[in-house]
């Protein structure tokens, strides 16, 4: 696969203090990514993607926009995507975004480091040919950080999931009447 010279960042909740700190170190990460690959042609686009929770005043992806051009990424290398509430939705709407202006794959997602392996995982189901890189996460955040990764992971592999707990059922019941039957 040629490297990727395409890809997006995607939001976090910004309001809070430490939703700030953990946004940042992804756009910085995406920042860099794309300073190191500056040299071989274009400028790698940029997409900032997340939509507006009911409690956040403007989407994410507007919010990150706004923050990369501060940081100096010129507006012609930026495409918001706004609309994403959920990792799958990040991924199927950015994809989208960048065909229709004509990018093509492979992408590079940046994210949070606890949460790339799941993101790089779900590009390969859904198709979409990407790699996943992480920024650092605070050492504070990992235990809730990938306790929810964890049950994200469990969520979306339910049939798997039921099919193991049915066979660990099943495997228990006839150990229990085998060693009842003495």
């Amino acid at each position: 696969m040629p490297p990727p010279a395409r890809w997006w960042c995607w939001g976090a909740a910004w309001w809070e203090e430490e939703s700030r700190r953990c946004l940042a170190a992804r756009l910085e990460r995406a920042v860099t990514a794309a300073d190191e690959r500056d040299g071989a042609g274009r400028r790698p686009v940029l997409v900032p993607s997340g939509g507006q929770g009911r409690d956040e005043p403007r989407p994410e992806g507007q919010v990150m926009a706004e923050w990369l051009r501060r940081r100096g990424v010129e507006a012609n290398d930026i495409l918001i995507e706004d609309r994403a509430r959920t990792t799958r939705e990040n991924l199927l709407l950015s994809a989208r975004l960048l065909e229709r202006h004509g990018v093509p794959a492979p992408y590079l997602v940046v994210t949070n480091d606890y949460h790339a392996p799941r993101a790089a995982e779900l590009a390969r189901r859904l198709g979409i040919d990407a790699q996943a890189i992480g920024a650092p996460t605070a050492w504070y955040f990992w235990p809730s950080a990938y306790l929810r990764e964890f049950a994200a992971v469990m969520l979306g592999h339910r049939l798997l999931l039921a099919l193991s707990g049915i066979a660990v059922v099943g495997m228990a019941s006839l150990t229990w009447l085998s060693l009842s039957a003495r």
